[in-house]
């Protein structure tokens, strides 16, 4: 069988449709991780993880107040320390983040920044001699820590929002000004210890605490971090790039921004964290779409599924493309990333355009700012005859604007993307402030990522040689180009034709229907386990409507049939209406 999520007893109705997938689920499962050793591994992993009942959820994490995810989510950190070293290498980053997102979910827990930025930013940036003093520590867990970077309206002295900063971490990397004989060289990394490391209460001049309930990662302790006349020694600066000398002078680092590397890091890997939770949406939505019957087309003898709609194809299948798209863009990132540890030269073009091309949605602002600036500032330099001077990504903002004809390929529609964001950054540089005001900036930057993202996933696609793979792909940058370029129809029409944009929409109809059987295998791909999922409508044997009552049972209200407020309130109130 081609998909490996198939197995006896699921429901009919999803076996059906992973009997129709035309490619093998774990050869694209290696397309999409980087490797079949890196797949492998994964499903390796989560095999081993649900055999120890330890891990698993006490009971369904909504049902959970937040004091109980706190605690939940610390006790499962103590029975994985435990167990870490039969799980995974330690040593290895991508192991320890699958581990994490199998066994914590998305609630967030107090090792959440420890080992995604507060490790990565010692490593980064401690000198040899502070690795040996802390970075040890860090990794055997004697000490916890996080970032603090993030400060209420970026300009108060108060740390804002860092992961578990509130009430779990006893140490953080620290972003402050550094100001040293009267000069202000701005932000730079120390380190800094928050709480006594025995009884875990502030240190005098600290203040810190849970910032309280936020829409999501509620498991997690994000806070708030003030400091009141608190000292620290000049060798808890992070020094391995910037240093001050005991005189006070100071030696600056061999590129401005290397001192955001560890903030760098993270925002590398977000258009593949980005790609990863629409995945973990489109499961659940794809799957239960395949088992919900509502309805009839031609057959009047019985219901058809919701997937078969064509309305509810159009909501989901090009967010599939997109899905595949960042994540075959974010590898590309990170590899820009890695490539930027090596050479720090080359760092202003990825952090002005990897860095903001990670939030292709804009929600935002900030990254998408410092891409429309990036933008403008290569306009400024093809204007002052400077065009050999662009980075390789934005060489097309100094070509000139001719009209596309569509049905020659898919090169064709990356320069509709291209002629779009072109004549975006040309206005925005003319009117520059206005539009930042304005926010119309996101639109310049939603178009200068969609190029990027297009012609990356592209050019991955095109590199496949596995024939049954590179064909759904194509299906799938298909569904991706003719609905990307519809949803900028307003600016993709200064470039083609409305007979042409027409014709488009009539390719993405049929692309629908083309891509319709692989749709289930499309997600079964991302072999996202049902520990990790967390969804009773996105089960992956489609027992969906047993399960969710089981599921409803276990809410706290159902422990008892007569709850307290009954008693108190409702039956006296009932009782007195009878006399």
């Amino acid at each position: 069988m081609l998909n490996k999520s198939i197995m006896d007893g699921d429901n009919p109705d999803l076996t059906e449709e992973r009997m129709k997938g035309t490619f093998d689920t774990d050869k694209m499962a290696a397309l999409i991780y980087g490797s079949e050793k890196i797949a492998r591994r994964r499903r390796e992993m989560s095999e081993a993880i649900s055999r120890i009942p330890e891990l698993a959820d006490i009971k369904p994490l909504p049902f959970l107040d937040r004091f109980e995810k706190v605690t939940e989510g610390s006790r499962k950190l103590a029975v994985i320390k435990e167990h870490v070293k039969e799980l995974i290498d330690e040593d290895n980053y991508e192991e320890g983040l699958h581990l994490y997102h199998e066994v914590m979910g998305m609630e967030g827990h107090a090792l959440a920044l420890h080992e995604v930025m507060f490790i990565p930013a010692l490593v980064a940036q401690a000198s040899d001699e502070q690795h040996k003093k802390w970075l040890g520590r860090a990794k055997r867990r004697e000490i916890i820590g996080c970032y603090a970077q993030t400060e209420m309206g970026h300009e108060t002295a108060l740390k804002w929002w860092p992961g578990a900063l509130g009430k779990s971490s006893n140490w953080a990397v620290v972003v402050a000004n550094l100001i040293t004989n009267g000069k202000n060289y701005g932000p730079h990394p120390f380190m800094v210890q928050l709480r006594d490391e025995s009884t875990h209460i502030p240190l005098p001049g600290i203040t810190v605490g849970d910032i309280g309930p936020k829409m999501a990662f509620n498991g997690g302790d994000n806070g708030f971090l003030g400091f009141n006349q608190f000292r620290i020694p000049r060798g808890y600066l992070l020094d391995r790039h910037a240093k001050v000398e005991a005189d006070g002078s100071y030696v600056k680092p061999p590129h401005a921004k290397i001192n955001h590397s560890a903030m760098i890091r993270v925002r590398s890997h977000m258009a593949t964290g980005q790609g990863a939770l629409l995945a973990h949406a489109l499961v659940i939505a794809v799957r239960y779409s395949a088992v919900r019957r509502q309805g009839f087309l031609e057959d009047k003898s019985r219901e058809v599924k919701v997937l078969d709609y064509q309305t509810q194809q159009h909501r989901l299948f090009p967010s599939i493309a997109r899905a595949y798209a960042f994540i075959f863009c974010g590898f590309e990132t990170i590899q820009l990333y890695d490539q930027l540890l090596i050479d720090a030269s080359y760092i202003s073009e990825i952090y002005g355009v990897a860095i903001g091309g990670c939030t292709y949605e804009g929600e935002n602002m900030v990254m998408l700012l410092q891409l429309a600036r990036y933008l403008v500032k290569s306009v400024e330099q093809i204007k002052t005859g400077k065009s050999m001077e662009l980075g390789p990504m934005v060489a097309y903002l100094a070509e000139p604007d001719t009209k596309v004809d569509l049905t020659t390929g898919l090169a064709a529609y990356v320069k509709v993307f291209q002629h779009a964001a072109r004549r975006q950054a040309w206005k925005a540089t003319d009117k520059f402030h206005k539009l930042m005001e304005s926010g119309q900036s996101r639109d310049i930057a939603w178009n200068k990522s969609a190029v990027e993202l297009t012609r990356t996933f592209i050019r991955r696609v095109s590199s496949i040689s596995d024939i049954s793979i590179k064909k759904v792909l194509i299906d799938l940058v298909n569904i991706h180009v003719n609905y990307e370029v519809l949803d900028i129809g307003t600016y993709a029409l200064e470039h083609v034709s409305s007979t042409q944009l027409d014709s488009i929409r009539t390719q993405l109809y049929s692309s629908l229907d083309t891509l319709r059987p692989n749709a289930v295998s499309l997600i079964d791909s991302f072999q996202i386990s049902d520990m990790q999922l967390r969804s009773v409508l996105g089960r992956r044997d489609g027992h969906v409507y047993p399960n969710l009552f089981e599921w409803a049972k276990a809410s706290p209200l159902n422990e008892t049939h007569v709850l307290p407020s009954v008693n108190q309130y409702l039956k006296p109130m009932m009782d007195k209406a009878k006399l």
